[in-house]
């Protein structure tokens, strides 16, 4: 209030840290509690309780395989873009939808963190290491695109929160786009390393 007073805008992470907390600290928890189980459970359970996660994975992996190199940019940024517009709107209109998103992207990437562990493991790696070694395998291009997404849920949920407080919304307004451009500048980013540095790696 006193900042408020003396004409003193705080910084962007001031206003909105405890969002960016929240949200941060879902997308880890989901990742651990969701790779946690995905790995003590029989095969035979996690095919059914992760069964959308692993067709999510079937159908990148299968895209990536096909494609030549640089050929697969615009599919991949037009796709990344789309998912981000979902984020954003869901995150806007319903709220809650930027937790859906979050939880998502963090469900999918668990699951192919332990399949890749597990699939390690039958070679001699400890299930530890061979997370490590998935994750390493997407963080080049994965940790973009990711991030992007999880911007773009914070963009609209911001956004959402400004219109229904009804109070700086210029502000608001401007911290959304801010936020939206930078997941657009991330998308772009996380696309070219996919198509041009990934496959020769």
């Amino acid at each position: 209030e006193d900042e408020q007073m003396d004409g003193v805008d705080p910084g962007f992470f001031e206003r909105h840290n405890k969002v960016i907390w929240v949200y941060s600290y879902l997308f880890l928890g989901v990742i651990i509690g969701a790779s946690f189980w995905y790995s003590i459970l029989p095969a035979s359970q996690t095919s059914v309780m992760f069964s959308q996660q692993i067709s999510t994975i079937s159908s990148i992996q299968g895209a990536t395989g096909q494609a030549t190199y640089g050929g697969n940019f615009m599919p991949i940024l037009l796709n990344n873009l789309k998912v981000t517009f979902i984020a954003f709107i869901m995150s806007f209109f319903f709220g809650t939808g930027a937790i859906f998103i979050i939880v998502w992207n963090a469900s999918v990437i668990a699951v192919f963190l332990s399949r890749t562990a597990i699939e390690l493991s039958h070679t001699g790696s400890s299930l530890i290491m061979g997370h490590f070694a998935a994750f390493f395998s997407i963080a080049l291009h994965g940790i973009p695109e990711v991030v992007a997404y999880f911007i773009a849920g914070i963009a609209g949920g911001i956004l959402s929160i400004g219109i229904i407080k009804g109070t700086k919304d210029a502000l608001i307004i401007r911290d959304a786009l801010l936020l939206f451009g930078m997941s657009l500048f991330m998308l772009v980013i996380a696309a070219g390393i996919e198509a041009f540095i990934t496959p020769i790696l």
